[in-house]
């Protein structure tokens, strides 16, 4: 039976008296009837904000401030099906979202039984859009068998001909039947999801009912935080409920909420009153009059803010009605300003707004806090972004990855997991010592290499070893496909074994419990939910994949601050009562935001099913618009911004529509001093009771310590000389001094990096021994010259001498480095493009010298005159000819040096004179010198060439050496590279000091 209920709708003017409107409908002398009152808001921080809304008219009303104070239930539409679902005499216990997500998978793997034949492949996300699928149509009151024969009637006659047509219907189908199987296992359960659950509500009487019930949304069409179809039918049938009360603005209602609604909820009343009237011509409203009789302290809802202009710069000849910014971070940093300048308002009633929490969230901690600006925040941040999300993704890669080195790594190193060895946790030294380790012996993973390195393991690595071979043994059970909720199971064992609980006193400790708690909670639910549904055996990754994407969609409400500058959303802020607002993120693309599309279906297929358009949801996001930027009761700036990941970005469409609201306008302005604490720090003078604590010692030591200027804070170090200097090294100097420091200097290693093929570096090692083996040969068996009649022999000869080589190498990288050498038909190898210069040079050889030292003092000639240096160094080859000159080569893989910069062949040529003469008592003249780059076309790269001076290229790789030694000596190695691109792959960015790169 349906009780008799009225309905009415009550349209405003603006937002502040579509708030009065609320408070005045909930006002009751009844404290039963005000229990049994509920008022449905689009979200929990749009209830902080109504709440607030409410306690601020309390405080304000003298005559009521000494009496306990009710409010009515404040609820999201979730909410509201949770307190009708508790107010159910016996109620049935709900499924959760992972446990429907769980029926869902089991009914359509059962429905596809091979599951190649599925239209797709099952995976965590798309079960995801099924869900939503199927919960779109119920709350649009289509059952899925109308669904299917509305779908099919659409696709069946152009289904023989139309492929596409043809995949839509057998997509259908399976759609069709997964969710038929859901149902049935549904009612099997005995439990229910939220349709169920509606069609209970309808038939059992709930204890103590609801008796009214206010709606401030509007549909879902127009409003993404609306009621549904099907939620306004429960509206109209729900039992003992005696009256509805629909809140709206007239701009709302004119944007097509009043259509939809005569449809929805057809014979409601139009109670299209204005507050003024609503004093004295309702009796309703009567409850509401203050002590002095009147309606509210807060006097006229309809004078309108003043609208802040601004100049973005000097050149700007006309204020706009909005300020543009460069970015997010920097339009947070003008509202700084802005806050911080000359105002009446108290902060509390100014707010920031924006469409979309993130990156807002986390830029106004940065920003606000470095403003000295007291903020609070309302909106839920993603759970996702908590570190013990990160910590759990850690334990799932190294599962994955089978315990490969980094996963592996990063798990023993995180910061909420503790591994213990005999008691004793592990220190940071211990996990990187076994990284290095882990990479010299060449591991990739495996938990029989990893006990077997464990029980070998030198002293220093063996007991992070040993923690984890543990960590990997605790975790085995879950490397293969088991029984979900066993393997779930065991992932919260290790998970309860190996928590690092926070110190006392963290302040992130609340925070960090909580999301602990919730994601553990999960997993025991997921593990539940296939304990009761469905335990077939799966991977442990369809299981990851299952909580990773539960993770994601889920959010966090570590709410911030109890007083100051208000941070909301738009939707929250409908509720809010302020003096000044700043609108924020006007761009395309947030304001309005994309209607959200079915990723199964094109809009055509929906539309019978009352799928909105996007015409409908612009007009109503518009609407919402028009109507925050009234709110206000002062003044109001609008904000947008030019730039997102280096992405232009255009300003809203809705910017266009201010000069038809009608505001009047004002210049507005910032204050220009220094603001910021990295502005009082960085600036002259600095102001140092800026900061406190740690950051003033900081300060303190910092503002004792030499000036900036100081050659020390730009590269300058202690004096270095080594024994001998290397060639090679000299030349990195010149490529950028820092790299020479701390390559040499100061010995850093370069982070370990698992190479499934040979290191650049091993490669290049491995080739040079190539050539110096088949040389070697080469000369053995009588040869000297490779001219174009013994090319067969030379060819055979390589491939005789490679074998052995590569038989060292495992075999699929064997096969890899055989076809770099001897080519393929797509292109010729390295061998061939050495033997063809060979062939080309017509002096013949006398004899080769093969990776020849060239170490000791050496003459190298400046302008002051000669200087004996000590040099030490390898030439690749160095070829003596008949006609009493030699040829100097190296090898590159890649491409030869900037000639600029090149120092090893015109070096080696210098000190090779002096060492033949010095060892052999030989005159020998350089002839050629250069470099076979393999990556270069043609590959050979020559730095001296034959019938060429040579002084000039050699006087100025002597200079160049002579400069770096001078600078070594004098300790300057500042990083200034010669070319910054190198900076993107240098192994020692994590310690250079990148911001003087580009000094002068």
């Amino acid at each position: 039976m349906i009780t008799p209920r009225q309905t009415r709708l009550y349209r405003v003017a603006n937002l502040r008296a579509f708030q009065r409107a609320i408070r005045v409908l909930t006002r009751q002398s009844d404290l039963s009837r005000l229990r049994n009152c509920a008022v449905i808001v689009p979200s929990a921080a749009a209830a902080d904000q109504l709440r607030r809304t409410f306690e601020n008219e309390v405080l304000r009303r003298k005559a009521a401030v000494d009496r306990a104070v009710a409010l009515p239930q404040i609820l999201t539409r979730a909410g509201w099906y949770d307190a009708m679902h508790a107010r159910l005499p016996a109620p049935p216990r709900r499924l959760s979202d992972l446990e429907r997500e769980v029926l869902l998978k089991s009914a359509a793997r059962e429905t596809t039984g091979d599951e190649n034949s599925a239209p797709f492949r099952l995976r965590a996300g798309l079960l995801v859009e099924m869900l939503s699928l199927y919960d779109d149509l119920r709350r649009r009151n289509v059952s899925v068998d109308r669904f299917e024969s509305a779908i099919t009637e659409d696709l069946a006659r152009d289904a023989s001909s139309d492929r596409g047509a043809e995949r839509l219907l057998r997509q259908t189908e399976f759609l069709s039947a997964a969710f038929r199987g859901y149902e049935s296992r549904l009612a099997a359960s005995g439990r229910v999801d939220e349709h169920a659950l509606r069609a209970q509500l309808l038939q059992m009487e709930p204890v103590p009912p609801f008796r009214q019930i206010v709606v401030t949304v509007g549909d879902r069409t127009g409003d993404s935080a609306g009621l549904w179809k099907a939620d306004f039918d429960l509206l109209a049938r729900l039992p003992r409920l005696e009256q509805i009360d629909i809140v709206a603005t007239h701009q709302t209602l004119a944007a097509g909420l009043f259509d939809r609604l005569q449809d929805l909820m057809p014979g409601f009343e139009d109670a299209d009153l204005t507050l003024r009237e609503k004093a004295h011509a309702a009796p309703l409203y009567a409850a509401a009059e203050g002590p002095d009789g009147v309606d509210g302290p807060d006097g006229d809802d309809d004078g309108r803010p003043v609208l802040l202009s601004y100049r973005n710069d000097q050149n700007d000849q006309e204020a706009r009605p909005f300020l543009t910014s460069r970015d997010r971070e920097d339009e947070l940093s003008v509202l700084a300003r802005r806050i911080k300048g000359p105002s009446n308002t108290v902060l509390d009633r100014r707010a920031v707004v924006f469409k979309r929490p993130l990156p807002y969230l986390y830029l106004v901690r940065d920003v606000f806090s470095d403003g000295g600006i007291p903020y609070q925040t309302f909106d839920a941040l993603p759970l996702a972004a908590e570190p013990y999300a990160a910590a759990l993704d850690l334990v799932f890669e190294c599962v994955a990855s089978e315990f490969t080195r980094e996963p592996l790594v990063a798990l023993l190193s995180s910061p909420h997991l503790n591994f213990e060895v005999d008691g004793v946790p592990l220190a940071r030294a211990d996990v990187a010592a076994l990284n290095r380790a882990l990479c010299d012996a060449a591991y990739f993973g495996g938990i029989a290499q990893l006990r077997q390195f464990a029980a070998s393991a030198a002293s220093r690595v063996a007991r992070a070893a040993r923690a984890a071979s543990a960590a990997a043994d605790e975790l085995e059970t879950l490397t293969d496909a088991g029984r979900p909720s066993l393997q779930l199971r065991s992932l919260l064992a290790f998970l309860a074994v190996h928590d690092r609980m926070p110190p006392a006193g963290d302040p992130l400790a609340e925070r960090h419990l909580r999301a602990r708690s919730a994601i553990r909670a999960a997993i025991q639910d997921l593990s539940r939910a296939h304990e009761q549904f469905d335990d077939s055996p799966v991977p442990l990754t369809e299981s990851a994949a299952m909580i990773r994407r539960w993770i994601e969609g889920q959010t966090f409400e570590p709410r911030t601050g109890a007083t100051g500058v208000q941070v909301l959303d738009a939707q929250a802020a409908r509720y809010g009562e302020f003096d000044e607002l700043f609108i924020v993120g006007l761009v395309e693309g947030e304001w309005p935001r994309p209607s959200a599309r079915s990723i199964f279906y094109p809009q055509s297929l929906l539309t019978r099913f009352d799928w909105p358009d996007s015409r409908a949801a612009l007009a109503g996001e518009r609407a919402a618009f028009h109507d925050l930027v009234l709110l206000p009761r002062a003044q109001v700036t609008l904000s947008t911004f030019e730039l997102e990941n280096d992405s232009i970005i255009g300003p809203s469409a809705f910017l266009e529509d201010i000069d038809r609201l009608g505001l009047q306008t004002r210049s507005g302005a910032g204050v220009r001093e220094r603001v910021f604490v990295h502005e009082a720090i960085t600036g002259d003078p600095v102001v140092r009771s800026a900061v406190g604590g740690t950051a003033r010692v900081w300060l303190d030591t910092r503002a004792a310590r030499s000036d900036s200027s100081a050659a020390r804070f730009h590269g300058a170090g202690a004096r270095y000389k080594p024994p001998a200097y290397a060639i090679s090294a000299l030349e990195r100097y010149l490529k950028c001094p820092f790299l020479f420091y701390a390559e040499r200097v100061l010995e850093l290693k370069e982070d370990p990096e698992d190479e499934p093929a040979l290191s650049p570096k091993d490669l290049g090692v491995f080739v040079h021994s190539v050539f110096q083996s088949f040389f070697e040969e080469w000369n053995r068996r009588g040869h000297r010259s490779i001219a174009p009649d013994n090319l067969p022999e030379a060819r055979a000869i390589f491939r005789e001498v490679i074998e052995p080589l590569l038989d060292a190498l495992p075999e699929d990288e064997a096969a890899v480095q055989r076809t770099r050498l001897l080519g393929s038909a797509a292109d010729e190898g390295l061998a061939e493009a050495v033997f063809q210069l060979e062939a080309e040079w017509r002096t013949p050889v006398a004899e080769r010298l093969l990776e020849h030292p060239l170490n000791g003092e050496f003459e190298i000639e400046s302008e002051e005159g000669p200087r004996r240096i000590a040099l030490k160094g390898k030439a690749d080859r160095i070829d003596l000819l008949a006609d009493g000159t030699f040829r100097i080569i190296d090898y590159k893989l890649g491409y030869a040096p900037d000639r600029k910069l090149a120092l090893q062949l015109p070096i080696y040529s210098v000190c090779a004179v002096q060492h033949l003469r010095a060892t052999r008592g030989e005159n020998w003249e350089l002839g050629q010198a250069g470099y076979i780059a393999f990556s270069e076309e043609p590959s050979f790269v020559p730095m001296v060439s034959k019938g060429r001076n040579p002084e000039d290229v050699l006087q100025q790789a002597q200079t160049r050496l002579l400069t770096a030694i001078d600078g070594i000596a004098r300790g300057d190695f500042p990083p200034t590279p010669a070319d910054v691109s190198q900076c993107m792959r240098c192994a020692y960015a994590a310690v250079c000091r990148k911001d003087y790169v580009g000094d002068v």
